[in-house]
């Protein structure tokens, strides 16, 4: 079996790793076609990679990079902080919503996403709320496959420096090592959506929350580890 993915938010922390898995650990992914406004220097190198730079805002002008793939992986968002709520809306809503659209316009099958716990389309607050309307609006276009991954936090070094998560690592890292609902690595993310996406008994539209992100990273070890895994904490895991 030889698969086409795309993928888009590879700049981003999950991003950047499921590229490097992509590219580097799963032969069944035979080609990968990375969706982005700019080029990146320092994104992962292989000979599946294709780059394909497009314009979020009017993404029909590249709707020939979504054409014959069998998969899409989306692990674009940004914060109200950087972006401003406008912003945030448009990348988390709109970006996300158009890019399923297209893709499943373009036969595209199957698609997975980065999304959030507690997102809910009927909550006062932005965040939750735009992540429950991306939920319900991917859940009504019907892919044949739709994973929605609900990662807790998520432990990662970011260019940018967040004082509210680093305060709030502080407080839950500790707690990582008796509980598998608190905090996950940006790698393991990555590695359950590549299981995910080669799941062929998923049907329809699932959820994973962070104790299930977790326990399909440690299948994709198994499946494909080099011998590098991190000795995880019994009840634990490693974090993101």
């Amino acid at each position: 079996m030889t698969l086409t993915a795309f993928l888009i938010g590879a700049t981003g922390a999950t991003g950047s790793e499921l590229a490097k898995i992509l590219a580097n650990q799963v032969p069944e992914i035979s080609n990968l076609r990375m969706l982005q406004r700019r080029h990146k220097e320092d994104q992962a190198k292989s000979e599946k990679l294709e780059e394909h730079l497009i314009d979020f805002d009017d993404m029909q002008k590249s709707e020939a990079a979504f054409a014959g793939c069998d998969i899409g992986f989306c692990a674009l968002g940004t914060t109200r902080a950087k972006s401003g709520p406008k912003g945030f809306y448009k990348v988390d809503h709109d970006y996300v919503v158009n890019s399923a659209k297209l893709a499943k316009e373009k036969g595209v099958k199957q698609f997975i996403v980065v999304s959030s716990t507690g997102a809910n389309a009927n909550s006062w607050l932005l965040y939750p709320r735009t992540k429950g309307e991306v939920e319900n609006e991917l859940k009504a276009m019907n892919f044949e496959k739709l994973i929605i991954v609900h990662p807790a936090m998520i432990e990662t070094q970011r260019e940018e420096s967040r004082l509210g998560e680093t305060l709030a690592r502080l407080v839950i890292r500790p707690l990582s090592y008796i509980t598998d609902k608190v905090m996950i690595s940006a790698t393991d993310i990555a590695k359950a959506m590549v299981i995910g996406a080669l799941d062929d008994s998923i049907k329809n539209d699932v959820t994973w929350n962070n104790s299930t992100l977790l326990k399909k990273a440690r299948e994709f070890d198994a499946k494909y580890e080099t011998g590098k895994e991190e000795k995880r904490p019994e009840g634990g895991h490693s974090c993101k």
